[in-house]
């Protein structure tokens, strides 16, 4: 069966359009929030002083960014205050 247009068929094709286009451009939106929340959850860990935790966090972060040197400085502040906390 051959694809038949029909007077409605401009219309679901601008609805499949606006769909897909929506799709494409909510993903990395929400990507990114997610991303800081995580960023953020790292930090406040930091300021409570729960270096292990941070840490854990802050590499599984580094994993699933394209960008990991956006955490690295947050891993060298974790890896400090590690450091602190065991010498004292």
């Amino acid at each position: 069966m051959a694809f038949l247009p029909t007077d409605k068929t401009p219309v679901i094709l601008r609805w499949v359009f606006l769909l897909c286009l929506s799709s494409i451009c909510l993903v990395p939106s929400t990507a990114a929030c997610a991303t800081q929340q995580q960023i953020d959850q790292a930090v406040n860990l930091l300021e409570q002083q729960d270096y292990v935790t941070a840490l854990g966090a802050l590499h599984e972060l580094e994993q699933s960014l394209p960008d990991p040197a956006r955490v690295s400085r947050l891993l060298a502040v974790a890896y400090m205050g590690r450091g602190y906390q065991l010498l004292a």
